[in-house]
C-alpha cells in the first residue's frame, strides 16, 4: 500500500505540472450545474486516469469522468479524484487550487493526496498511514525516484490562541456560515479549495463549517488527511461521521473539526 501511495503522489505532481501549463488563461465553459470547466480540468483529468490505470486495477471516479454507484460498490477499492479543485481560484489566479486524489475502500478514504501546484506543496495522509508532505525541490527528487522514505513526516500543532480560527471560502461562503462564525466568535481565515483541510491538519485553523453544496471528490482526500491527525468531518444531517458512497456523490452539509475540538465538538452543534 505504501508503494501505491507513492505512485499516486507521482500522479498528483504530474497532474499539477499539466495544470500549470494553462495557468493564466481565462477561457472556460459552464457545465450543467453552472460551475466552470477549463482545458486545465480536462487535461489533468486525462493524465490522472491514464496514470492511475497503470498502477492499480481499481475503478476511477472523477469529477469529469463519473462512474456508477454499482461500479464503486462492486469493488473493494476505487479512486475518487478531483483533477482540479478550485477552478474559480484557478481562473482568479489566487494560487489556491489543488489536485485531489483519494483511495477509497467502500465508504472510507484510506489515504488522500492534496497537491497545490502553484505553491509547490503536497500533503498526503490517512488514518493508518500518518501525515506527510513534500515541497519545492523535494518534489523533483521524489519524481526522479519515488519512495515512501522520501516523504517528510508532518505533525498537527496545537497552537495557543485567544479565539478559535475558522476556514471560509472566497467563492463558496454562505449566510449560514457567516452566522456560524458570528455565533461562536470565530476568527475568519479565507482560503480556497481543499487547501482548507491542509490548514486544519497542520493546526493553522480549528474548524471549517460547510453549509452549501459539495461533492465527495471535494472532501475525500482532505478527509483522509484530517483523519491522519485525529480530526474528522461531521455530517449535520446524519449526525455522524461523514460517509461516502452515495448515488449522486453529494455531501450533506458538514463541519470539519481539527483534533483540538475532538472532545468538545458537540458544543458547535447547538
Amino acid at each position: 500500500m505504501q508503494k501505491l501511495l507513492s505512485e499516486a503522489i507521482v500522479t498528483a505532481i504530474l497532474a499539477g505540472k499539466k495544470i500549470l501549463e494553462f495557468y493564466g488563461r481565462t477561457e472556460y465553459e459552464l457545465k450543467d450545474d453552472r460551475s466552470p470547466i477549463t482545458q486545465a480540468d480536462i487535461a489533468s483529468n486525462e493524465l490522472i486516469i491514464r496514470h492511475l490505470s497503470k498502477i492499480a486495477p481499481f475503478p476511477i471516479c472523477t469529477e469529469e469522468s463519473l462512474i456508477s454507484l454499482q461500479e464503486r460498490s462492486n469493488n473493494e477499492f476505487y479512486w475518487l479524484v478531483d483533477p482540479l479543485d478550485g477552478t474559480k481560484d484557478f481562473l482568479a489566479q489566487t494560487d489556491h487550487f489543488t489536485v485531489n486524489i483519494a483511495l477509497m475502500r467502500k465508504h472510507y478514504p484510506i489515504f488522500g493526496i492534496i497537491y497545490i501546484p502553484a505553491l509547490e506543496k503536497l500533503y498526503a495522509g490517512g488514518e493508518k498511514f500518518g501525515f506527510y508532505g513534500l515541497r519545492n525541490e523535494n518534489l523533483k527528487t521524489f519524481l526522479d525516484s519515488p519512495s515512501w522514505k522520501k516523504l517528510n513526516v508532518l505533525r498537527y500543532c496545537q497552537y495557543s490562541r485567544l479565539r478559535l480560527i475558522g476556514c471560509d471560502s472566497k467563492f463558496h461562503s454562505s449566510v449560514e456560515g457567516l452566522e456560524f462564525f458570528k455565533k461562536y466568535n470565530l476568527k475568519k481565515y479565507i482560503i480556497g479549495s481543499s487547501v482548507k483541510f491542509c490548514t486544519l491538519g497542520l493546526g493553522l485553523v480549528d474548524i471549517y463549517p460547510r453549509f452549501n453544496g459539495s461533492k465527495e471528490w471535494d472532501t475525500a482526500a482532505g478527509d483522509a488527511i484530517l483523519r491522519s491527525v485525529g480530526g474528522f468531518l461531521y455530517d449535520l444531517k446524519t449526525q455522524d461521521i461523514l460517509q461516502y458512497g452515495k448515488e449522486d456523490l453529494k455531501n450533506n452539509f458538514f463541519i470539519a473539526f481539527a483534533p483540538i475540538l475532538k472532545n468538545i465538538y458537540k458544543d458547535f452543534l447547538r
